[in-house]
């Protein structure tokens, strides 16, 4: 089979036997075939008068050998006889989901009389549509007399869905003059979004009145209530109410819709219904809000206009104002984090686990097919004169500017930046100012970050730097002479007086520098070094407090620490580790307060 029907497996035979007697034939025959199908036809024709009788049988006891999204049994009985020139056919079909249909067929070779009548039944339809749970039942008739079909069928479906089709068509002159109204629901066309969703209820109330062709539809189209999830883009729009005009092979859009998190976007215009249907569409941002909940939140507004065809050459200009824009840097991954999940290989996968992930986009599928097909040419003016706010990490800077985004969206080509208006940055108790800043777009419109403060002294010039993407920006300290970068940072805080910081001092910086590198950890064994204590780990907080802390093993599960001020407090703490997941502390300080205390914890 997998020479005629590539997507099916296994071996099909077929036999058959046919006699003829005094001008009568008889023939019989069997069909065997992939999914258990079994499918038997017993035929008898008559020479002189042109009788004919037909009787088929079939059975399918899996169905998903042919449709492997639907399990389940299929089978027909169909029958069919002439007499004197008139046919008459009929049977039943039934299949997976509960599916059931009643056909009649009556068709006169002498006057070219017809008639069809179907009956059909779905019992589960959401095993066909997921998300619509319940039956759908649909009938209807068609009948021809003079060379003119009269059509008129009706369809019952869950939530809300029905519909009503009639009218006529006409043979000879090729016209119609039929009409189509009721409602559908939108979840029909989920399998063609994937993995983006979309529900709600549409109501339509269309008609053909002239050629079978586009420019002879008319009626109108509506949504109210509708709701669309796009999860690669994190969004949830809702309320989409939609108005399609149809008239002379165009299509007048009018639809708003309001973001999960705030705000108005409205779309209006024409579009053709031919190819390569080209449109001129005028779309409206009104205090929209977009966030993903955790490293930015801002709102737009603005006027964009999208010409030309959607199926080609197209352009999208305007404007885009961008309102309070606050960006998260506490969130951000990169160095100063932990390190990035090394590459996973995933083993014994199935097919709907793939489908999962691909859905995500955590499947890499290399730079040509992740790469845009559209050719939409661009030429969008994003303004954001003041109120973008970076923080977090010690930084605290307000920024505004303009950038163009040109190019095409196979290949977009950004510029301009916006710039630092005022900041600061706080490290260790002190707050220095920044001197630069500013936020560029890449070429995939990711916002790139580079913020700079400096001091300059005697000793030379210190500078920490924080430059990289939004979801991995990377922090520096360096100077000029070149410094090692505990040096360098205690340069920038402490200017000339450098030479007045005690090593223990310089040993605690070094480990602030190496923290804010992303790394960190090297401070301790410079001070286990110069103290000689072994098997401790020691560091110093809250640097110009005098703070400092001593710990170390006294078993296998007894961690004890100790921390001096300068002022001549203490505090003494013991741990003893029960299991790996359950700790007894105790406490005690120079003040006389004692503490206990049980702590449980799992990693997941």
């Amino acid at each position: 089979m997998g020479q005629f029907a590539p997507a099916i497996t296994g071996q099909a035979t077929a036999r058959l036997i046919a006699s003829r007697r005094d001008g009568q034939w008889q023939a019989k025959g069997d069909v065997t075939a992939p999914g258990d199908t079994t499918a038997t036809f017993d035929a008898g024709f008559v020479e002189t008068s042109g009788d004919l009788d037909l009787k088929l049988k079939a059975e399918v006891a899996e169905v998903r050998a042919y449709a492997p999204t639907l399990p389940g049994r299929a089978s027909a009985d169909i029958s069919a006889t002439r007499r004197a020139g008139a046919w008459a056919a009929g049977g039943k079909v039934t299949g997976p989901a509960g599916t059931a249909a009643d056909l009649d067929v009556e068709l006169s070779e002498t006057d070219g009389t017809a008639r069809v009548r179907f009956d059909a039944l779905v019992r589960e339809l959401q095993q066909i549509v997921p998300g619509l749970d319940g039956a759908l039942s649909a009938k209807g008739e068609a009948r021809r007399a003079d060379g003119i079909w009269t059509v008129e069928s009706t369809a019952d479906g869950p939530l809300g869905m029905a519909s009503r089709l009639a009218g006529t068509w006409d043979e000879a002159r090729a016209i119609a003059d039929v009409s189509a109204k009721g409602t559908l629901r939108l979840e029909g066309a989920n399998a063609f979004l994937k993995p983006n969703l979309i529900k709600g209820l549409a109501e339509f109330d269309l008609a053909l009145r002239g050629p079978a062709q586009l420019n002879s539809v008319s009626g109108t189209i509506t949504t109210s209530g509708a709701q669309m999830v796009l999860p690669q883009a994190a969004q949830t729009i809702e309320g989409i109410s939609t108005r399609i005009s149809l008239n002379s092979g165009s299509a007048a859009v009018n639809l708003s819709a309001r973001p999960r998190d705030g705000g108005r976007i409205e779309v209006n215009g024409p579009v053709s219904l031919a190819a390569p249907y080209a449109g001129d569409l005028r779309i409206s941002l009104a205090d929209v809000v977009l966030t993903d909940n955790l490293s930015f939140d801002t709102s737009l507004g603005g006027q964009l206009r999208f010409s030309g065809a959607l199926a080609g050459n197209s352009r999208l200009s305007g404007r885009i104002d961008i309102g309070e824009t606050n960006f998260n840097l506490n969130t951000a991954g990169g160095a100063v984090s932990a390190a990035p999940i090394p590459p996973i290989r995933h083993v014994g996968q199935t097919g709907a686990q793939i489908a999962t992930r691909a859905r995500a986009g955590l499947i890499e599928t290399g730079s040509a097919a992740s790469k845009s097909n559209s050719n939409i040419a661009l030429d969008v003016l994003i303004s954001a004169p003041n109120k973008i706010f970076a923080r977090g990490r010690g930084l605290n800077a307000e920024l505004g500017g303009t950038i163009a985004v040109g190019g095409t969206t196979a290949n977009l080509a950004p510029s301009g930046q916006v710039g630092l208006i005022r900041g600061t940055f706080d490290i260790l108790g002190r707050r220095l100012n920044l001197d630069e800043g500013r936020v560029t777009l890449l070429g995939d419109l990711k916002p790139y970050l580079e913020f700079v403060s400096s001091a300059n002294t005697e000793q030379g010039t210190a500078t920490l730097s924080i430059a990289g993407p939004l979801d991995g920006p990377q922090i520096k300290v360096t100077s000029e002479p070149p410094r090692p970068s505990e040096e360098a940072l205690a340069l920038l805080l402490f200017g000339d007086n450098i030479q007045d910081i005690s090593p223990l001092a310089l040993a605690r910086l070094a480990s602030s520098a190496l923290t804010l590198s992303g790394r960190g950890g090297g401070a301790n064994k410079a001070l286990r070094d110069s103290t000689g204590a072994d098997n401790a780990d020691i560091g110093i907080d809250n640097l110009g407090v005098g703070q400092l802390g001593l710990g170390g093993y006294l078993a296998d599960n007894v961690y004890t620490d100790v921390n001096v001020t300068a002022e001549g407090n203490s505090e003494l703490s013991i741990n003893l580790d029960l299991t790996k997941s359950l700790t007894v502390t105790g406490k005690a300080d120079s003040e006389g307060e004692t503490g206990l205390g049980v702590y449980f914890k799992r990693d997941y």
